[in-house]
C-alpha cells in the first residue's frame, strides 16, 4: 500500500490563513491610516490652540504695558500738579512770613521808639530836676519826698513807701530792659 503523502496545509486551509491575513493587514492598514489621521489632527488643533493662547497671553501683555504706562503717566501728572501746589504753598508762606517779619519789625520799632522817647524824657526830667536843686537827687528819692510830704507824721505809711518804691524800681529796670532789648 502506498500511502499518499499528505500536504499540510491543505488548499482551503490556506487560503482561510491568506484571507485572515490580509484581512488583519488591512485592518492593521486601515487602522494605521486612522491613529495618523486622527493624530495630524490632534496636532493640527493643538498648534491652533497654541498659537490663540500666545495671542491671548500677548493680548494681555499689551494691556498690561498700556496699562502700566498709563499709570505712569497720570502718577507724573500727580506729581506735577503737587510739585506746583507745594511751590504755590511755599511762595505764600514765604510771602506771609516777609509781610509778618515786617510787620513786626514796624511793631517793635513803634514800641521801642516810645521807650525811648519816655526814657528820654525821664531822663531830661532827673537832669532838670538834678540842676533845679544843685544836687543828684534820684528818682526813687523823688517820690520818697511826695511820700513824706503826704504823711502826718505817723510810721504805717512806712511799708508801703517800701512797697512802692520796690514796684517802681521793678518797673525802671523793665524799661530799661526793653529799650536795649534784652526782655522781648
Amino acid at each position: 500500500m502506498m500511502t499518499k503523502a499528505k500536504t499540510d496545509p491543505t488548499h482551503g486551509t490556506r487560503l482561510l490563513v491568506d484571507t485572515a491575513v490580509a484581512n488583519a493587514t488591512l485592518l492593521f492598514t486601515s487602522e494605521n491610516k486612522r491613529l495618523g489621521d486622527a493624530l495630524e489632527t490632534h496636532i493640527k488643533y493643538t498648534r491652533q490652540l497654541s498659537q490663540v493662547e500666545t495671542e491671548r497671553i500677548n493680548e494681555l501683555r499689551r494691556v498690561d504695558v498700556a496699562a502700566v504706562f498709563l499709570a505712569n503717566d497720570r502718577a507724573a501728572a500727580q506729581a506735577l500738579v503737587l510739585a506746583t501746589q507745594v511751590q504755590a504753598s511755599a511762595e505764600t508762606l514765604r510771602a506771609l512770613v516777609a509781610t509778618t517779619a515786617g510787620a513786626q519789625a514796624s511793631q517793635q520799632q513803634q514800641v521801642t521808639t516810645q521807650l525811648l522817647e519816655r526814657l528820654t524824657a525821664v531822663e531830661k526830667g532827673q537832669y532838670e530836676s538834678a540842676g533845679r536843686s544843685g544836687t543828684a537827687s534820684s528818682l526813687l528819692d523823688r517820690v520818697s519826698n511826695l511820700e513824706g510830704t503826704k504823711r502826718v507824721g505817723s510810721n504805717t505809711s512806712t511799708p508801703l513807701l517800701i512797697g512802692l518804691l520796690v514796684i517802681l524800681g521793678i518797673l525802671i529796670i523793665v524799661v530799661i530792659l526793653m529799650a536795649l532789648r534784652v526782655v522781648p
